[in-house]
């Protein structure tokens, strides 16, 4: 077993690898009281192949050390949806301002995850009405949102721009250079003046996503109200929008 740390809101990860030949991983997540309630996609659990940590770190060149890091905030911190890719099926993310997809297996009771592709490995990919969003949670218990009026996303606008990055052929971003070491409390204030900067203060507030509790969440500037989409109407209205332009 290795515990690996997470230079993310004070979390660690733990990594823990079976001694086979494909050493499949799990994640879990702990703060200062303890464990998290392990984290679960659409209510089955998420296993990982080695590969796909080996894949993600030589294609994305991310500086010696961030791999681990940027790997779990890219696949556990964004929105993200199963779309066709390929042969199969793909978690499909954004990652700066390109997509990385994740190729996966599904049984009744967990998705096991077989590697990580950049936009020069996708081959293909598909669009899909409604779209199948892909919700994380704490815990087992999941209930999918219904369709009308509950979401606080729109997994359809999502589907569009995955599909218009795959279509451009959008480049990864080129290796950042490294930051200077910074102590844990100078770092702090960067973050809240970059927080400032973007409007924050007092009055801000967050959501979890769909309102199920996990680790993706919407941040909600002073003054501003959680919306709520209607799903139908905007597939409705790309509808329409498509007949008028033809």
């Amino acid at each position: 077993m290795n515990i690996a740390s997470l230079d993310w809101r004070r979390a660690w990860a733990y990594l823990a690898q079976e001694p086979t030949g494909i050493r499949p991983a799990e994640f879990r997540f702990y703060g200062e009281d303890g464990f998290f309630p392990e984290i679960h996609l659409c209510g089955k659990r998420l296993v990982f192949a080695d590969h796909v940590l080996q894949r993600f770190s030589s294609r994305t060149q991310r500086n010696v050390g961030e791999d681990l890091s940027n790997f779990l905030l890219t696949f556990y911190g964004a929105f993200s949806l199963a779309m066709p890719v390929g042969p199969g099926r793909a978690f499909v993310s954004p990652y700066f301002d390109t997509i990385l997809a994740f190729p996966h297996t599904e049984t009744e009771t967990e998705f096991f995850v077989t590697t990580c592709l950049t936009i020069n490995e996708i081959n293909s990919m598909e669009r899909e009405v409604p779209p199948q969003a892909s919700n994380l949670h704490y815990g087992p218990a999941f209930i999918t949102p219904r369709i009308r009026r509950i979401r606080n996303w729109v997994p359809a606008r999502c589907m569009f721009n995955f599909y218009k990055c795959w279509e451009r052929k959008i480049a990864l971003p080129p290796p950042q250079l490294s930051l200077p070491k910074t102590k844990w409390h100078c770092f702090a204030n960067l973050v809240k003046d970059f927080l400032i900067e973007e409007g924050h203060g007092p009055g801000s507030s967050m959501r979890f996503v769909d309102g199920i509790p996990g680790p993706c969440s919407l941040d909600l500037f002073p003054g501003k109200s959680e919306t709520r989409h209607n799903e139908l109407e905007f597939y409705k209205q790309a509808i329409r929008d498509s007949v008028l332009r033809r």
